[in-house]
């Protein structure tokens, strides 16, 4: 059926892949620059604390135990005393987006716009669109929900050891793209010079550093949450200028990979959808204000060709089709048609 487009869908993935693996390479080895400079902020070990904590040292006035586990407390504190640092609300702007009832397609609403999301592996994140929610009655509710490019995005919703607290930096490809409510915005402030910015968004995607800080404000039982207000006082170390911009340079250049595999996977999603959804057109239009008809098409070397047109599956006589499946399709047929 997909002859004719195996051999660029093929390229595509290829490429995808092989950009995904580059880009996981380039993460892996900025989080090496980041404990090669700030390794002494992070514990070697972590010692039993079963002492309780005076109310005056701690750096938050919820008394939740994870928001004041050892490794955190240890962090926080040698970010706040080993060195310079800055406040991430005085060089970001930190931001979320309100919950709203989405509203999906029907036959009467075919303009399909979407939230884009990202799954449990960050770095495979794929940001198309969804072709399910409604752009005419979700019009108002998605322009609020619209990013820029190069907007750092932390899902802040979802169970803890899982997505929740594991940023990225998006690219050109989400400029204008609305966002799911259920990721954190982080944009840069005019004034904040973009090589230090890329840095930041290095650091806040962290597993080693920023992981840890974000998700100790998280608050909910069964299902957490975390809110912008929580992560505008979180500390970003700083270091030399010259190493910021190494560490910020080697981020977004994964970033940018990460994108290009992310559009070179979309494109061959796209070429077999065209392809199939081809054959779907005339198959509706052959069975236009037909109750019931079956319609044979065959994709050879990319050139569809018509087989037969069916009003009763073998004669009406297929045995392998259950009661129940006999109810069901009889259910989605439109009597209407023949009356």
């Amino acid at each position: 059926m997909f002859d004719d487009i195996l051999e660029d869908v093929n390229r595509l993935m290829y490429n995808s892949v092989k950009q995904y693996d580059e880009a996981r390479t380039l993460f892996d080895q900025v989080e090496d620059l980041l404990m090669r400079h700030l390794g002494n902020y992070v514990p070697k070990a972590i010692e039993p604390f079963n002492n309780i904590i005076p109310f005056s040292s701690l750096k938050s006035n919820r008394l939740d135990p994870h928001m004041h586990d050892p490794y955190t407390n240890y962090l926080y504190h040698a970010i706040s005393t080993l060195g310079e640092y800055t406040k991430l609300s005085e060089v970001a702007f930190v931001w979320g987006a309100a919950r709203f009832k989405r509203h999906y397609l029907s036959a009467d609403n075919p303009n399909g716009v979407g939230l884009c999301s990202s799954p449990s592996d960050i770095v495979r994140a794929n940001l198309s669109a969804s072709k399910y929610i409604s752009r005419v009655l979700n019009l108002k509710e998605l322009e609020k929900c619209t990013i820029s490019g190069e907007t750092i995005l932390i899902p802040c919703s979802g169970a803890y050891g899982g997505v929740l607290g594991h940023g990225m930096l998006t690219g050109s490809i989400m400029d204008g793209k609305s966002v799911t409510q259920h990721v954190i915005r982080i944009a840069r402030k005019e004034a904040t010079d973009p090589g230090f910015f890329y840095y930041l968004a290095a650091f806040l995607c962290s597993d080693n550093f920023e992981y840890h800080l974000i998700t100790t404000t998280r608050f909910g039982k069964d299902i957490p949450e975390i809110a912008p207000a929580g992560l505008e006082d979180i500390l970003i170390p700083r270091l030399d200028s010259s190493i910021e911009k190494e560490i910020g340079a080697m981020f977004h250049k994964a970033t940018n990979l990460q994108e290009q595999a992310n559009m070179s996977e979309n494109t061959a999603i796209k070429l077999i959808e065209e392809n199939y959804e081809k054959m779907i057109r005339i198959a509706e239009q052959l069975s236009e204000n037909l109750v019931h008809m079956r319609v044979d098409l065959y994709n050879i070397d990319g050139q569809i060709y018509f087989g037969e047109l069916t009003f009763f599956d073998q004669g009406g006589f297929d045995t392998d089709i259950t009661l129940e499946t006999d109810l069901k399709w009889g259910e989605l047929m439109d009597l209407e048609k023949i009356k």
